[in-house]
């Protein structure tokens, strides 16, 4: 369903009815699998403890310039019209699940449309795309009543122009569903999910210490902690015993090596009986507050 046309002309409109909705650009998000934001990010912002600031760079802003280039390309490749949606779309059946797609295919059916650097071709070879684009489409095909789309990208070679067909997967849908409930009632309820390892600094400035406060903590939250800090002694346990087994290879490397110099006498090249070479180089050091100093650096 149509609920918004010409979102171009209508930026403010588009935004507002996108606020605190499942979206095709943020489905992956809520789904763990978008490698530049976390799930707890995203929760961030919905419950403003965040701000969403970027508004784009230049590689977005290359990639909006492409895009209708790259959908000319695949009609003629397909000898078939290509339209620009220019519409927000709503799904019937659950109102909070909304698709903007790129473009259209003459039967109404989702064309998305990617860029970017040969790169990332290998995450495109063989017919495959990233998970994150697949499940866009996945969310755009149950908004349009559609079975199937097409996900096409240009990765700065126009020999190879991937093109991944895309079918709509029910069970699929299910668990994007699941995981846009759970992330809502989590937005709801004020429980963030968990964060990434690279939350550490938002997760500070999200939930800033009050000092002196003492929370004792019980049922769930409690287990939770629980299990972390077992699993946090265990990793300890196994960090200390790694650096000492590093520490007593460090010195047998570094005896081995002078053993090779001392071996070497003053020559800076050695041949070995295979047909090896042993190099020795002076390596001079200067650094700001620290006396120059100089090391002889051994490769093999």
């Amino acid at each position: 369903m149509k609920i918004l046309d010409n979102i171009k002309q209508n930026r403010e409109a588009w935004h507002s009815l996108r606020k605190h909705k499942i979206t095709s650009s943020n489905v992956a998000t809520i789904c763990g699998l978008n490698p530049f934001k976390s799930e707890f990010e995203l929760w961030c912002e919905w419950t403003d403890k965040k701000q969403d600031v970027f508004t784009g760079n230049a590689y977005t802003d290359l990639g909006q310039a492409l895009e209708p280039v790259v959908a000319k390309w695949y009609g003629e490749r397909h000898n078939v019209e290509v339209i620009e949606a220019n519409a927000l779309y709503q799904d019937e059946e659950y109102p909070f699940l909304l698709a903007s797609p790129d473009y259209l295919l003459p039967d109404g059916s989702p064309l998305e449309i990617k860029t970017g650097s040969y790169r990332q071709s290998q995450k495109w070879e063989l017919g495959k795309a990233p998970t994150e684009y697949l499940l866009q489409v996945q969310l755009q095909l149950r908004v349009l009543d559609k079975s199937d789309g097409v996900l096409t990208a240009y990765l700065g070679d126009l020999e190879h122009l991937p093109e991944v067909p895309v079918r709509y997967n029910s069970e699929l849908f299910d668990l994007i569903l699941e995981r846009a409930q759970g992330f809502m009632e989590k937005v709801i309820k004020d429980i963030p999910p968990d964060p990434r390892p690279s939350d550490h600094q938002l997760l500070s400035r999200a939930l800033p210490r009050h000092e002196g406060e003492v929370l004792t903590l019980e049922g769930e939250k409690n287990e939770s902690a629980l299990i972390a800090i077992n699993r946090l002694k265990n990793i300890h346990g196994l960090e200390k015993e790694l650096r000492s087994k590093l520490a007593g290879y460090e010195e047998e490397r570094k005896g081995l090596e002078n053993q090779i110099k001392l071996l070497l006498g003053t020559a800076t090249t050695g041949i070995l009986s295979d047909g090896r070479e042993i190099n020795v180089k002076r390596v001079n050091v200067k650094e700001q507050m620290r006396k120059a100093y100089s090391f002889e650096r051994l490769t093999y």
